[in-house]
């Protein structure tokens, strides 16, 4: 559906271009929000760009829509690939700030985030929107970086670096254009494996202007480099004013980098890569015998959920939810993912099927055979890349190089409507 979104912003290039997809496939811009260091110009997290974030102000003036901050108060203290809510994290900042927004504009229902292959960061951002009741607008997610880099640079996005922590790049590379820099991004890549879009780190950009900023546009008028052990070169203490764009810009169609039809998404396309080998995959329906599989019926989900060991201790991957009466889904549903919770819950089928002659609903859950992690696919965002999960579920579950995969309907990743 069409919504109303606020964007984090954090003034590059990718959480402002990501805005632009948004405005494109029809969602209403009518906020910004940004998470700044309580003082200083730059503050090592793990979640926030924050070197430019002075721009900010100037950004939101250039947008035309209101603008909401909070100074970072969190570090990072929930490390693990899936979040685990915790005082003191820097992603509860997200949080408080996302509520203070919706307290003021109620009638927000998406947020625009710009990652593009950071699952540290897509998770915890979903896990806020999850429980904030949004959505993760995320389009340039597991993008072709080379592909985004050109469509970012074609589509009329002037962004220049502000950070560079690379091999090949320099401080004298502070304050080009990534149209001035693509040769030497391009090179850098094929020499070294760098990011094109500094998914590594490798740097970071200030938006000065886009399609979407109609009547004035930014100028980094000075700037102080700053440097750091290793080779770090950052924009500090600059000076930004505004200047008026002579007419209003429209923005253009923007390319789609989709894998052709028959692509399959590669191993690291998971949150943690899994060697999957050369043995042939086969399709292992889940059999309620064996240590590591257990079947219950009853006639309510809380009797049920009363022999079920505790998921957050044996932990499962794989269930099938039988139900007498479909109609009955949406309670069971709710029932299902307050037992089922956390960050990667496991893959689900559900069907209509009378289990037998007395029970209402059958679980049938398969359990992880190693005390290793599981990893999983658990997409909650709208993107270009692979349909959000609608339910208490992960779209896919590897454990011991199987992988188990849920029912999908066929969804537009874009924006969730059937195909």
């Amino acid at each position: 559906p069409v919504m109303k979104f606020v964007a984090l912003i954090s003034g590059g290039k990718d959480s402002c271009y990501n805005v632009m997809e948004c405005v494109r496939l029809g969602h209403e811009l009518v906020a910004i929000a940004n998470l700044h260091p309580p003082v200083g110009d730059e503050l090592n997290s793990y979640m926030y760009q924050t070197v430019g974030h002075d721009a900010i102000p100037y950004l939101a003036e250039c947008f035309d829509v209101p603008l909401y901050r909070r100074p970072i108060a969190g570090t990072a203290l929930s490390t693990d690939m899936q979040y685990t809510q915790s005082v003191g994290d820097e992603t509860e900042d997200l949080y408080e700030l996302l509520k203070v927004v919706l307290t003021h504009q109620p009638d927000i229902l998406g947020v625009s985030v710009g990652a593009i292959l950071s699952n540290y960061q897509r998770i915890r951002v979903e896990d806020v929107c999850e429980r904030l009741n949004l959505t993760s607008l995320a389009y340039l997610w597991e993008r072709d970086q080379l592909l985004l880099l050109d469509s970012m640079i074609s589509n009329h996005l002037e962004a220049v670096l502000v950070k560079v922590a690379a091999i090949g790049l320099e401080k004298h590379h502070l304050g080009r254009s990534l149209g001035q820099m693509r040769p030497d991004l391009l090179k850098l890549y094929h020499q070294y494996g760098l990011h094109p879009c500094g998914e590594g780190g490798e740097y970071e950009t200030l938006v000065l202007d886009c399609p979407l900023f109609l009547t004035k546009r930014l100028v980094l008028e000075s700037y102080v480099i700053e440097e750091e052990s290793g080779g770090v070169f950052y924009i500090s203490s600059p000076v930004i004013t505004t200047e008026s764009k002579l007419a209003a810009a429209t923005l253009e169609h923007s390319d789609i980098d989709q894998a052709p039809a028959g692509d399959t998404i590669a191993p690291d396309a998971l949150d943690t890569a899994v060697p999957i080998g050369s043995n042939r995959a086969f399709i292992d329906p889940i059999s309620s015998k064996g240590p590591y599989c257990v079947t219950v019926s009853g006639n309510t989900f809380e009797s049920l959920a009363r022999e079920l060991p505790d998921p957050s201790i044996k932990r499962p991957v794989s269930v099938l939810l039988q139900l007498r009466d479909m109609s009955e889904f949406v309670n069971i549903n709710e029932k299902y993912a307050s037992f089922f919770k956390g960050s990667l819950p496991p893959a689900r089928a559900c069907i209509q099927n009378p289990v037998d002659s007395t029970s209402e609903i059958s679980l049938t859950i398969k359990y992880a055979t190693s005390g290793s992690p599981v990893q999983g696919l658990h997409v909650r965002s709208y993107s270009h890349w692979a349909p959000a999960n609608i339910g208490p579920y992960s779209q896919g579950i590897v454990d011991s190089n199987l992988v188990h995969l849920s029912g999908q309907i066929p969804l537009q990743p874009e924006t969730g409507h059937l195909s």
